[in-house]
């Protein structure tokens, strides 16, 4: 899956990595290290508004990595919908399986945490 993610991003006219919250220095560490080896890569990691008009602008030679740990935000699943409707391919790098974040992606990564405890870990219920 990584590897297919790494090609994906090799090949791409540009890589969006949507990643908001607590979780948002995951997206900006990896955009920096694919910008370190020469990728046109950015994180959006200002919320809805920068989300917005980036999405504006996504095509079918580009992709979009959707970054999500506990939390899922609806723009997020938003953002991988657009993307998926423009012909961009679409990944999810995540700690649980969300249905509508999965359903968006053309494939997810999941992180091999502990199991998520329903009093400290709300489902994504919103969505």
């Amino acid at each position: 899956m990584l590897l297919t993610i790494a090609e994906a991003i090799a090949t791409a006219r540009r890589t969006v990595i949507v990643a908001d919250g607590s979780y948002a220095a995951i997206g900006l560490a990896l955009a920096y290290n694919a910008r370190l080896a020469g990728y046109p890569v950015t994180a959006v990691t200002a919320g809805d508004a920068e989300l917005a008009n980036t999405m504006t602008t996504l095509g079918a030679d580009d992709v979009l990595i959707a970054i999500s740990f506990w939390r899922l935000y609806e723009s997020t699943v938003l953002a991988a919908n657009e993307a998926r409707s423009r012909g961009a391919r679409v990944f999810a790098l995540t700690d649980a399986a969300s249905p509508a974040l999965a359903e968006a992606a053309e494939s997810s990564a999941s992180s091999t945490a502990a199991p998520r405890s329903p009093a400290t870990h709300p489902p994504d219920h919103m969505l």
